[in-house]
């Protein structure tokens, strides 16, 4: 497992000094909780001030340090913006810890949770950041040493392991000539976590080691007896993170014995579990030297703590782009699992267990959803999500990953027996592999794929059995990039290519010809292969089968049939909108919709200076169907601004972007996107895809067609009428495989039809 996962975590407290002879009453008792760790009850209590304006700089920033323990990053957030606004009425006489300048702590809290959610140059900025401020109004010890660490660690989780070593230097020397302990202890921590992050652990042992004011054995000792519980003995918060970076130390230095006996000290008091970054940690680590030593079922039992833990952090992150850079920084520990799983015959829950790999933000994001609109029963339904909502948040607080509900359960029952719907969204989890199965036809496959290094997993899944196949991935990536840039030359070898992916990828788990529709889900550069182009060595697999994509086998929980009672009018298309210039006009994209809306009833066309972000946003919940003819952009460096150009306006500048979808609340049977890259996003480390496809299915979208590369303008239309015609008999899956069939057999290359996918039910 990658350095940096260690070292991100350990971003420790900063130590506790004085508080201003002015400071409140409750400012005193807060400082107490968050001394022993009980940042919830700090939350409570702030969050429950009759008026929260009144809190002084002291108690916001105890309340912005109690959200970054708890990992309630959007929380987080808005308060760090408080406490700047706070700070800045120079309200520094109740500053906390002593400062007379809080501007570097908030710098410094900002970085340390850009560097959990994996925004490692953001984190860079946020802590150079605090260093040019303390230089110019003067230094900070603490704060500094602490922001030249973050600083490090940033560097070292993006690769540049000599701008990380450069920050040891001026760590060593900052406070030299000052006498206090917690100078010595948050300088030697600092360069150990610094070490620890470039994967010298003998130097991180050595560092960490070098404050003599700490003896682990003692402070285990401590611990197990209730002295540090009793407050005997301070810093728990501290020592804890501590004690950990020594046993880890000593596993990366190969004294595994000894790891293990003091990771199994740490684990095995109940308080270790209330610090989340510590315990995930060190029951990855307990499992990785179990699997080292041939137990694997003691292997399977610590990762599955650690990700119970690491779930319940990631759900407190409010935004999808955060989601998946928290999550994705920690995949090994799935891997891990899975593997381990796998090796016990468990292949059910190996299976499941991907599926929970998968960052799953959307799935997530889904369940958070507020804006259910006007429903029946709706004042209790709101009551009812509140006191769940309640219950999560306090679950989250305490760190401890799922936890029983207090209730037994009843809130989400009676959600159930008044809005089942709802109450699948609030109640969320990945399906369980039975669940899944229940939902699967006879005639129907699921085929999930995952990716682990050089090994590909293959899981087929039918109503009644699990089949897994292992094989190896080889350069995918490469393979993939191969056939796309084939089938855009339209060169020779596009057929042995897609042969050839077809063999690696379907070959081993076929699913047969009585499989009459094939969800498949996609992993790592798997996005990005056009599946409708693969070859058999008779046929290409668009012949051979009706398939849609998949991000999750659970996004199928939350694409069920419109409602029977409700009816919306046809078909709502945008085409050829006015984007300034003619060299962006798509006269055949006109034509094309004017065909389609010919042949659908009820439905509206708007093209032109008609076709514009202000008129979809006026109309678009009324359809069922909604076509854009128009480009797209799709930026990989941004995916959430990718969008669909539309005609501007007064109100709107007629990019539809993907940050923008989650603001809407659509009830669509099928979106088309019938424009350049639509079906493009960027693959995130959790392996959640940013994109176009993403922002619809969340905004209430069933099924979205989408085109992978840009496709030319002529064929298109031939291809998008074919496909409406046969919507009027057929789901969309099959409608779209439907066209690619007639397409090919009417002799048109893949470029003209491969390009185009169909995801969702």
């Amino acid at each position: 497992m990658s350095n940096r996962i260690f070292a991100i975590a350990l971003l420790l407290l900063l130590a506790l000094a004085s508080v201003h002879a002015h400071a409140s009453r409750q400012a005193n008792q807060w400082l107490r909780l968050i001394a022993a760790g009980q940042y919830e009850q700090v939350i409570q209590q702030a969050e429950a001030v009759a008026r929260p304006e009144r809190l002084s700089a002291s108690e916001v920033h105890m309340l912005c340090h109690a959200y970054a323990r708890t990992k309630h990053y959007a929380r987080l957030q808005a308060c760090l913006d408080r406490f700047e606004t706070t700070f800045a009425r120079a309200d520094r006489e109740s500053v906390l810890f002593g400062l007379d300048d809080a501007m570097p702590a908030i710098l410094l809290m900002r970085a340390e949770a850009a560097i959990d959610l994996g925004r490692y140059d953001l984190a860079a900025g946020e802590a150079q950041r605090a260093l040019d401020w303390m230089a110019r109004s003067g230094l900070e010890p603490l704060i500094a040493i602490d922001s030249h660490a973050t600083l490090a660690l940033a560097h070292a989780f993006r690769g540049d392991h000599a701008a990380a070593r450069a920050q040891l230097e001026p760590i060593g020397r900052i406070g030299r000539s000052l006498f206090k302990d917690d100078y010595k202890t948050t300088r030697a921590l600092a360069q150990g976590r610094v070490y620890m992050a470039l994967g010298e652990y003998r130097q991180a042992y050595d560092a960490v080691s070098s404050d003599r004011t700490f003896k682990l054995d003692a402070f285990l000792d401590d611990l197990f007896s209730g002295a540090l519980l009793r407050g005997e003995s301070n810093w728990l918060w501290q020592e804890l993170p501590r004690a950990y970076m020594l046993s880890r130390a000593l596993l990366g230095m190969g004294e595994v014995d000894a790891a293990a006996a003091r990771l199994d000290r740490l684990l095995a008091h109940p308080r270790t579990r209330q610090n989340g970054e510590i315990y995930w940690m060190a029951s990855f680590d307990r499992g990785r030297i179990a699997e080292q030593r041939g137990e694997d079922a003691e292997a399977a039992r610590h990762y599955a703590h650690a990700i119970e833990v690491l779930e319940a952090q990631r759900a407190s992150i409010a935004t999808e782009a955060n989601k998946i850079g928290f999550v994705g920084d920690k995949q090994q520990v799935y891997a891990r699992l899975i593997r381990t799983l796998l090796r016990l015959g468990r292949e059910r829950d190996a299976f499941e267990y991907v599926e929970r790999s998968r960052a799953r933000a959307l799935v997530d994001l889904l369940a958070a959803r507020q804006d259910w609109g006007p429903r029946a029963r709706q004042a209790e339904v709101a009551r009812l999500l509140q006191a769940q909502r309640s219950a999560e948040e306090a679950a989250r607080r305490q760190m401890t990953g799922v936890s029983e509900p207090r209730d037994g359960g009843q809130t989400i029952a009676r959600l159930r027996e008044i809005d089942p719907e709802i109450a699948s969204l609030v109640a969320v989890s990945t399906l369980s592999l039975a669940e899944l199965q229940a939902m699967l036809a006879p005639d129907e496959r699921l085929l999930a794929y995952h990716v682990d290094g050089d090994e590909l997993l293959a899981f087929l899944v039918s109503a009644r059995d699990l089949r897994v196949v292992r094989n190896a991935a080889g350069d995918l990536a490469n393979d993939i990039r191969g056939l796309r840039q084939a089938i855009a030359d339209q060169a020779a070898d596009v057929l042995p290519r897609a042969q050839a992916l077809y063999r690696r990828l379907l070959g081993p788990v076929e699913p047969g010809d009585d499989v009459r529709k094939l969800y498949l889900v996609p992993h790592g550069p798997l996005h990005y292969l056009p599946f409708a182009a693969l070859h058999d060595g008779q046929r290409h697999l668009v012949e051979r089968v009706a398939f849609a994509i998949l991000p999750s086998a659970s996004l199928l929980r939350f694409l069920a049939p419109r409602r029977a009672d409700r009816t919306p009018a046809g078909a709502l298309v945008l085409a050829n909108p006015d984007l300034g210039s003619r060299r962006l006009d798509l006269p055949h994209a006109e034509q094309e919709a004017r065909a389609i809306v010919a042949g659908m009833p009820g439905s509206t066309l708007l093209i032109r200076a008609e076709a514009s972000e202000t008129a979809f946003r006026a109309r678009a919940a009324r359809h069922a169907w909604l076509h854009f003819a128009t480009h797209g952009h799709f930026s990989a460096e941004q995916p959430l601004r990718s969008g669909l150009l539309l005609a501007a306006d007064a109100e709107n500048d007629g990019r539809l972007s993907v940050d923008e979808l989650y603001g809407l609340a659509l009830d669509a049977e099928l979106v088309t996107l019938s424009a350049c890259e639509t079906g493009l996003g960027a693959v995130m480390s959790g392996d959640d895809v940013i994109g176009l496809i993403r922002g619809f299915l969340f905004a209430g979208a069933r099924n979205v067609v989408a085109s992978l590369w840009p496709v030319d303008d002529l064929a298109t239309a031939d291809l998008m009428r074919r496909f409406y015609a046969g919507l009027g008999t057929h789901e969309p899956a099959e409608a779209l495989r439907s066209a690619q069939v007639a397409m090919l057999r009417a002799g048109h290359a893949p470029y003209f039809w491969a390009a185009f996918q169909s995801t969702g039910r």
